[in-house]
């Protein structure tokens, strides 16, 4: 092992700057956690599920939303 590794090159890893578009998205799956506490502060009692008496839980259209930020990196392009 330790002849095979000299015999290839190194490779180094270059790091990309940090774009206006990284700091967007960035930006936006940060605001994902605090909708949800804000969404908890409000006494909505969705995001507490119990499990007495058994049945689905009641589901808050806000706090779905708020959770579908967290899926911004798939509506950006991938930086060359």
């Amino acid at each position: 092992v330790a002849i095979a590794s000299r015999g290839s090159g190194r490779a180094r890893y270059r790091q990309r700057r940090i774009s206006r578009t990284d700091a967007l998205v960035m930006a936006i799956g940060a605001l994902a956690p605090l909708g949800l506490i804000g969404v908890g502060v409000t006494g909505d009692d969705t995001l507490r599920w119990v499990a007495d008496p058994l049945g689905l839980p009641s589901v808050n259209v806000l706090a779905c939303l708020v959770v579908l930020l967290l899926a911004a990196p798939v509506a950006v392009p991938p930086a060359r």
